[in-house]
Order: structure tokens, then sequence, then C-alpha cells
């Protein structure tokens, strides 16, 4: 019962902030498994090369958050292909942030968003995040962003590679 007299304040107050503050969470998932089958990638195949299959997968953990003049992302990702990773691995190269990012808005029609993002533009045809592959692709960048009212808009990017 004393329990309840400690935890019950703080859920008080997590509910009256949480209609002050107005904020949206979102939390969600992929996983994409591929089976492959190859025989003569990326070249014609010999008489007596062997084919290969394989299934591969890619899941991601995606987390963010929106409040008025402010957003978060988060996106954990892993990719692998089934059975190649031994069970008592230590050290797992397979698992990677694939994007942690945070739009700030510092006016009416100005934001930046710092941090790994995926950049995609143009329906991905000139600049975009290659989802179509297991790994996906994202760039650590900073983006100032105008953005008009009627539709325009216009993105400057900075990154050091």
């Amino acid at each position: 019962m004393k329990r309840f007299y400690k935890i019950f304040p703080v859920v008080l107050s997590f509910c009256a902030m949480n209609s002050i503050l107005h904020a949206q969470f979102s939390l969600s998932g992929e996983f994409r498994p591929r089976a492959e089958y190859r025989h003569g990638f990326q070249s014609l195949s010999a008489p007596d090369d062997d084919p290969a299959f394989f299934i591969s997968q890619r899941s991601r953990l995606n987390l963010n958050f929106t409040e008025s003049a402010l957003k978060f992302g988060f996106s954990l990702q892993d990719i692998r292909v089934w059975g190649e990773v031994p069970q008592l691995n230590r050290s797992d190269l397979n698992s990677s942030i694939h994007e942690a990012w945070a739009e700030l808005q510092l006016g009416e029609k100005f934001f930046l968003k710092l941090g790994r993002q995926e950049l995609i533009y143009d329906d991905s045809r000139i600049f975009g995040n290659v989802d179509w592959a297991q790994q996906g692709r994202s760039h650590d960048v900073a983006v100032f962003k105008y953005i008009e009212e009627n539709g325009f808009q216009l993105h400057t990017g900075l990154a050091y590679n």
C-alpha cells in the first residue's frame, strides 16, 4: 500500500503533463525477410558452379516523438543472413543505428534537422534512402529547411565525411 502512495503522484503528474503538452509518441517495427537464389550473380556462372540459396533479414525498431516545435526520431537496425551468426557471438556487428535525429522549428517556416537521417528527394530517384536494399541508406547531416504554405520548399544540407 505504501508503494501505491509513492507511485500515484507520479502517475497523476504524468497525466496532467500529458494533457498540457499534447505530445505524440509512436513505436513501430519492421521485419523484412528476403529469400534469394543466386546462380550467376554479377557474372555468368561456370558449368561447375553451385547455386546459392539463403534468407536475409532486416529488422528495425522505430521510435518517434513529436511535440509542437520539436521532433525526435530513432531507429535501430539489425541485418543478418539466417544461420550466419553463431549463438555465442560476443560482438554483433550486424546491429546498428539507422536513424537518430532531432528537428527543431526555428520559426513559422524554418526548421533545422540534425543527426543521422534518411534523405529522400524526388521519389528517391535523385537522392534516396535505397530502401529496397537490406541495409538502406542514412546520412549524418544537418538539414536547414524553409517551407512555404503553397508547397514551395528549400532544403540545404551540411555534412562532413
